[in-house]
């Protein structure tokens, strides 16, 4: 039936930045727009080979200059011809106000005075972790739901053409049947063997399509924060129900990914309902050696 719409499959692999001379030194950055330093470029390089041959249908990164680039040195080591990055200020790092240049020990003992403690606590004008989550999540469902649109509209055209497809070769069919009428039965036995072996070879190029279009899914690059995915992934886990692969700690989500470490979800989404798979969580075997 034209118009019928369904769940669609995609994947989404999330980078954090790679390292700045703030994350050496223990530092908090926050919206201040650091540069990567030299071994922060070394790694993104790196996780540019790790993925180097994916093929990526949509890249997105933070406008900070230390998610940014890290994202163009991971899509210059790819071979698959990826699409622009396109850079959205949603994915940047949590504000953290007042503290933002502090280094990381001074502000535990800001928090414990407080009555709090990290990541919880929340320094004057700071934004809340509630805020962060909700713009990372706001960003995701988008993302999702465009995929979603652009393939079941991709699917009703396919409806569609299919349908006046259909339209014409049964018209055909009507047409050869009135010829079938006044030829011999040996011309008659002809085309009804042309007739199955059309068929045939239309119900195998039928299947063959159904079958590419199963495989269709694209696959998302996000590059962004350490404090902002972790909102994210909390989200994906705690939220949406994400189970964590039994070969991970349960706290893993919860955990400051390493620079560059790398993680990707498989998502069936339609607008009503997620199935998530955590295929690798803070994954930086690329870093091996450093």
């Amino acid at each position: 039936m034209i118009g019928t719409r369904r769940s669609v499959l995609m994947r989404f692999t999330f980078v954090r930045h790679g390292e700045t001379q703030a994350n050496k030194d223990r530092c908090i950055q926050g919206h201040t727009d650091i540069p990567l330093c030299q071994s922060g470029e070394e790694q993104a390089s790196r996780a540019g080979e790790r993925l180097r041959d994916v093929r990526f249908s949509r890249v997105y990164a933070s406008d900070l200059c230390r998610a940014s680039t890290t994202c163009r040195l991971i899509l210059a080591k790819n071979t698959r011809h990826p699409p622009p990055l396109i850079i959205d200020t949603r994915l940047r790092e949590r504000n953290f106000g007042s503290i933002e240049g502090l280094v990381f020990e001074e502000v535990l003992k800001m928090a414990e005075a407080n009555g709090s403690s990290w990541p919880q606590y929340s320094p004057p004008g700071a934004e809340s972790l509630g805020d962060v989550q909700a713009r990372l999540v706001a960003f995701f469902k988008e993302v999702c739901q465009s995929i979603y649109d652009k393939n079941n509209n991709n699917l009703k055209k396919r409806e569609a053409v299919n349908s006046v497809s259909e339209k014409e070769e049964k018209k055909k069919k009507e047409e050869e049947a009135d010829m079938e009428e006044e030829n011999m039965l040996n011309e008659a036995k002809e085309k009804e063997e042309k007739e199955r072996k059309k068929e045939q070879n239309k119900n195998e190029k039928t299947n063959a399509d159904k079958q590419e279009e199963e495989e269709e899914e694209e696959h998302v690059l996000v590059v962004s924060h350490g404090a902002a995915l972790r909102q994210l992934y909390l989200h994906l886990h705690h939220t949406l129900g994400c189970p964590v692969p039994p070969s991970i700690h349960p706290d893993t989500p919860a955990r400051l990914s390493p620079n560059t470490g790398i993680s990707t979800y498989s998502i069936r989404y339609s607008p009503k309902s997620y199935t998530l798979q955590c295929l690798c969580l803070h994954d930086s075997q690329h870093l091996q050696g450093m």
